[in-house]
């Protein structure tokens, strides 16, 4: 049984809204970097807290396709399939920084 279209729309428009997060605080950065002159100290400290906030950005828009991938899993188990994920991760060694979460 395939998800509702609705249910679809829904997951799109979050992930879209997630992404365009992540584009302003980029552009954010950009903006105050061009505006401010800065010494280093203050510089780096911009950089900083502008890096965390695309960190959390990005953190949380994972946690949300984990439970959507969790969910969609629980769902096809449920209803008698084997489920098998393969994914092909860029940066492998950078999972092992942080947990998002219990497996399914």
């Amino acid at each position: 049984m395939e998800p509702s279209r609705g249910s679809r729309k829904r997951g799109i428009e979050e992930l879209q809204r997630t992404g365009y997060a992540v584009e302003e605080a980029l552009r954010i950065t950009k903006r105050l970097r061009a505006k401010v002159i800065l010494m280093p100290e203050r510089a780096e400290r911009v950089a900083s807290q502008a890096s965390r906030k695309v960190q959390r950005v990005n953190d949380d828009w994972i946690r949300g396709v984990l439970r959507e991938l969790r969910n969609l899993v629980r769902r096809r188990r449920g209803q008698g399939y084997t489920v098998v994920i393969v994914a092909d991760v860029l940066r492998a060694g950078s999972l092992g920084e942080q947990s998002y979460g219990d497996p399914c």
